[in-house]
């Protein structure tokens, strides 16, 4: 690589490090203490050694330098547009769209660092880091989770007692709390699902990566860690509140509370790997005919 071109790589990471200080040092803070983002780091090393491990494959992209120069002008208006959205997102205050637009600005840098014809092994640790941005407006919307999550909860147990044992499962709820005749659960942030959902998406996502699926398969299989995440969430709830009734508060809260976590985080992984497999046979089948 010639020195002119590391100096301006240098000079460019300098630039966007500057640019975008505030928001960076804010998603660095939100993968350290918010539960939901806390596998960020593991994202951010995975998205780093992919991105190495295609430099070892194909060591030739490693001398390519720069952007082919009739392409100059089309990735200058790219870099207007990207800094464009830049101040949008600065103005509004919305760092979200900052930190769109910082992944924006490190796919147009690879365009320097590899070239145009190389810049795909980029693309997906990028979209990777992507998925781990702290949406906005998810701390409101968890409080909803919270307050149906405790009264779907509340409407099921009631709904058991009153077929299979009356009187015995009485309880109710009030706002994101489940109170049973001697002690009350509050449902926090962390038992909405969204915890286990963006977890089991991350996995996926990085091991639909590595599997040879139609695209279709890939996004559908994407799509299943909705319902099998808040599905499991809302089991693991009911299976609490039961252990709650039959064995008592503290075997609840200090066993099956985090038990019941790994436990059903494990069946979720695993209905997601059966659905793998069974996209798998099909395309077998389908060769095969």
């Amino acid at each position: 690589m010639k020195i002119a071109n590391l100096v301006f790589h240098v000079l460019f990471l300098m630039a966007l490090g500057f640019l975008f200080n505030d928001e960076l040092y804010s998603l660095a803070l939100s993968w350290i203490r918010d539960s939901n983002y806390q596998h960020g780091f593991f994202v951010l090393a995975m998205s780093i050694f992919l991105i190495l491990y295609q430099f070892k494959k194909e060591p030739r992209n490693l001398t390519t330098g720069w952007a082919d120069k009739e392409n100059w002008k089309k990735n200058f208006v790219v870099l207007v547009l990207i800094v464009c959205f830049y101040f949008a997102g600065f103005y509004y205050g919305i760092s979200y769209l900052n930190l769109i637009t910082f992944l924006l600005c490190l796919k147009f840098w690879s365009v320097f660092l590899v070239g145009r014809q190389s810049t795909h092994i980029f693309n997906f640790p990028l979209f990777y880091i992507f998925l781990v941005l702290p949406l906005p407006g998810l701390a409101y919307f968890t409080i909803y989770l919270q307050r149906y999550t405790a009264k779907y909860v509340s409407a099921f147990m009631l709904k058991f007692d009153h077929y299979f044992a009356p009187g015995y499962y009485q309880m109710w709820d009030e706002g994101n709390f489940l109170h049973l005749p001697n002690f009350s659960f509050e449902i926090v942030p962390e038992c909405t699902g969204i915890h286990s959902f963006l977890t089991l998406l991350a996995l996926m996502v990085l091991f639909l990566y590595f599997l040879n699926l139609k695209k279709y398969q890939k996004v559908m299989v994407g799509l299943f860690c909705v319902p099998i995440s808040f599905v499991g969430n809302f089991l693991r709830i009911l299976t609490l509140v039961f252990i709650a009734f039959g064995l008592g508060q503290e075997a609840a809260l200090k066993f099956w509370h985090y038990f019941g976590g790994f436990f059903f985080f494990a069946i979720s992984l695993g209905l997601e790997f059966l659905i793998i497999a069974l996209f798998q046979l099909l395309n077998k089948l389908s060769k095969n005919k």
